[in-house]
């Protein structure tokens, strides 16, 4: 049946899942949804773990169903399990590759993240949200309209998982391509000095502050380098809580050559991050956003 108010859940048996477990829990409570319990696999010898961990839940009064399932891959199993659920959102923790691997083989949440029609959730700690910031990233240099739209979707959806962390505090990081970078950054026809280029930033930071008011000035984070260095650091020094990211879901060869930001920081970033693509803005995002706030 399917739920627009459902969450899939990942549950992975060679993992330790009471990192993922616990934050389903918290985002369940805080949206008053379901629980989509979901194993990727052919086998059903995690049989016992998934029940263990549906027990673990339904003891803690929420509603939970699962699934182990196989539909020919990692990533087509959870995008083809998310589509029959129709859920809003899924969480899941990060399956991390050596470099050598990804260098020939895409990883399966790089795949994953570049097909999902719903936002994803990836848990990298234990540590609960409480009191802790969250992070939006954005590049506030590009002058592309779908990219500023989903820019300020990422700002909205940070400023109400604030709510989440119990009302803490909002922060923004963007990455201006300092001289090395300026001549390969993907979205920006900037050439010339770090200063020249910092200009430009600063100048749409104090149009984004006007159109965002909660976002302190103290509070957003201007920094030269390359942003899959520069997110995780900002991160890792605020210890936020999470990170909102977009991703453009770049595929075939744009997406080989280039990345994308939300794929090259997974394995750097301390902190959860919480993944958006401007197709996953629906009308189920906007209803989680409305629960959180209910």
């Amino acid at each position: 049946m399917k739920n627009t108010d459902s969450i899939i859940v990942v549950i992975d048996p060679k993992h330790d899942n009471h990192p993922v477990i616990r934050r389903a829990k918290e985002f369940a409570k805080v949206t008053n949804s379901s629980l989509y319990l979901l194993v990727c696999s052919e086998s059903k010898k995690a049989a016992n773990l998934l029940n263990d961990a549906v027990n673990s839940l339904q003891e803690a009064g929420l509603q939970v169903s699962s699934e182990i399932a196989w539909h020919e891959n990692y990533h087509k199993t959870i995008v083809t399990v998310q589509k029959q659920q129709n859920s809003m959102l899924v969480i899941k923790t990060h399956l991390p590759d050596n470099i050598l691997k990804r260098a020939i083989i895409t990883p399966q949440d790089w795949k994953l993240l570049r097909v999902c029609p719903c936002p994803i959730l990836i848990v990298n700690q234990d540590k609960p949200w409480a009191n802790r910031p969250v992070l939006a990233a954005v590049d506030l240099g590009t002058s592309d309209k779908s990219h500023i739209e989903l820019h300020n979707t990422l700002v909205n959806v940070a400023e109400t998982l604030t709510y989440v962390a119990k009302g803490t505090s909002l922060h923004l990081v963007s990455v201006y391509p300092s001289p090395i970078f300026a001549e390969i950054h993907p979205d920006s026809k900037i050439h010339g000095m770090t200063s020249e280029i910092k200009q430009v930033y600063m100048k749409a930071r104090d149009s984004f502050e006007k159109d965002h008011p909660r976002l302190n000035k103290e509070n957003i984070h201007l920094l030269a380098g390359a942003t899959d260095v520069v997110i995780p650091q900002v991160a890792k020094d605020l210890d936020a809580s999470v990170c909102v990211i977009g991703n453009m879901g770049r595929t075939g060869a744009s997406g080989a050559l280039m990345g994308n930001t939300a794929e090259a920081i997974l394995d750097d970033l301390d902190c959860d991050l919480l993944i958006i693509k401007p197709d996953s803005i629906t009308v189920a995002l906007e209803e989680l956003m409305k629960q959180i706030l209910a």
